[in-house]
C-alpha cells in the first residue's frame, strides 16, 4: 500500500466512522444550527493547525509519525466529518419542516 492510498483509506475510514456515529447516536449532536456551525468552525480551525503540528511530530522519526497519524490526524479528520454530518442533519431537518 502506497502512502497516498493509505491517506485515502484513512480519510474514508474517518468519514464512515463519523457518519456511523451520527446514525447510531442521533441525539448526541448539537441541538440547533448555531451550535452545528460552531462545531464546523472549530473543526476547520483545528484542521488548519494540524499539518504544522504533524510536521513537527514527523521530525522525531517514523514511529512518532505513525503515532501522530492515529493520535493527531485521524481524530481531527473524524471530528471534521462528524461536524459536517451534524450540520447536514440539522439542515435537512430544517428543510423537512417546510415540506408538505
Amino acid at each position: 500500500m502506497t502512502f497516498p492510498h493509505f491517506l485515502l483509506a484513512l480519510g474514508i475510514g474517518a468519514a464512515l466512522l463519523a457518519f456511523w456515529f451520527v446514525v447510531r447516536f442521533p441525539d448526541r449532536g448539537p441541538a440547533n444550527m448555531r451550535r452545528a456551525l460552531i462545531h464546523v468552525g472549530m473543526a476547520f480551525a483545528i484542521g488548519w493547525f494540524v499539518p504544522d503540528v504533524f510536521s513537527v511530530v514527523c521530525t522525531y522519526g517514523f514511529r512518532a509519525a505513525v503515532t501522530g497519524i492515529f493520535v493527531l490526524v485521524f481524530p481531527v479528520l473524524f471530528y471534521t466529518f462528524l461536524s459536517g454530518a451534524w450540520f447536514l442533519k440539522i439542515a435537512t431537518d430544517m428543510i423537512g419542516h417546510y415540506r408538505h
